[in-house]
């Protein structure tokens, strides 16, 4: 079973790497904020990119949206147009525009 599980984890991290785009370079865009960018793809990505029994035997909590909040200037939006960008996304919310 610890074997089966291994080889769905190699197998879904190779399915990440397609997903995420390798060009797009964070510190480029957000210096500073890689501590961030690493959680808000762990929260996001993990619970999708493993299977189902991985997921339940650790425990990972599925995240289905992230809520950035801080007063303006505090790089909300462009968390948000950075996230959409490196995982060649479209965003969904009304009020990112290009």
């Amino acid at each position: 079973m610890i074997r089966d599980t291994e080889e769905a984890i190699i197998k879904e991290e190779k399915k990440a790497n397609r997903i995420i785009n390798k060009k797009y370079n964070f510190g480029r865009v957000i210096g500073g904020c890689e501590e961030v960018l690493e959680q808000i793809f762990g929260d996001i990505l993990l619970s999708r990119l493993y299977p189902s029994t991985f997921i339940n035997q650790t425990g990972i909590k599925h995240c289905r949206r992230i809520l950035r909040h801080g007063p303006p200037g505090s790089r909300k939006t462009l968390f948000a147009r950075t996230t959409c960008q490196a995982l060649n996304v479209k965003p969904k919310a009304g009020w990112i525009q290009k």
